[in-house]
């Protein structure tokens, strides 16, 4: 689990309930490090490309192949999300999990304990942690997204950035400056339509 929030659900019986809850994440059945993303690419590359690019780089290939475009967008999505909480700590493989879903590839993030700060871009540091995220970065770094993950941010920006879609945001226990931020941060996808520069992790990362 993420963190503590208070939430409001429709249980089993069909009830509404308030209370405090963890935010859940693990994905699907059967989750562990098979679906990982970091074990994920590495096996779709070596099925596609053979044994030997059961490899960061075969998942930079893979990602870069053009009969691969959905794959690219599942992922394009999930990173652009964790850049909008603010999760650029341990954005690594390991924590972003692959799925299918309607016969194409869904990535979801897990594990924002980091996620929600105060910084007003979105930020996408290069660092040792990160296994296969790290050797997508460059080739990611500066490009252009996707119409739809375009249209995606903009329908989020557009929902929430409003008197009612931020107090919502507050009533799910963010404060004004985590609001504002992850709005700021989401804007910035929105007017740039690509991914941040890449940047290198300072002394005294604290990637784990």
């Amino acid at each position: 689990a993420t963190a503590v929030r208070e939430v409001e659900f429709v249980d089993n019986q069909g009830q509404l309930v308030r209370g405090s809850a963890w935010i859940q994440e693990q994905v699907g059945e059967g989750w562990g490090r098979a679906n990982q993303l970091d074990a994920q690419l590495r096996h779709e590359a070596a099925k596609l490309y053979g044994p030997d690019h059961y490899s960061s780089d075969g998942a930079v290939r893979l990602i870069a192949d053009p009969n691969q475009l959905e794959l690219r967008k599942a992922v394009e999505e999930a990173l652009v999300e964790r850049a909008i909480f603010g999760e650029t700590i341990d954005d690594h493989g390991g924590n972003l999990i692959m799925a299918m879903e309607g016969g194409k590839p869904k990535v979801y993030n897990i594990d924002l304990d980091y996620a929600f700060n105060e910084q007003p871009e979105p930020l996408w540091i290069s660092a040792p942690n990160k296994g296969v995220i790290r050797k997508i970065m460059p080739a990611l770094s500066g490009q252009q997204l996707s119409p739809e993950t375009v249209s995606r941010v903009q329908s989020f920006v557009s929902k929430y950035d409003s008197d009612a879609g931020r107090q919502h945001l507050k009533d799910l226990g963010l404060t004004d400056a985590e609001v504002n931020a992850m709005l700021s941060r989401a804007k910035w996808f929105v007017d740039h339509r690509q991914f941040p520069p890449m940047e290198f992790s300072p002394p005294g990362y604290d990637g784990t």
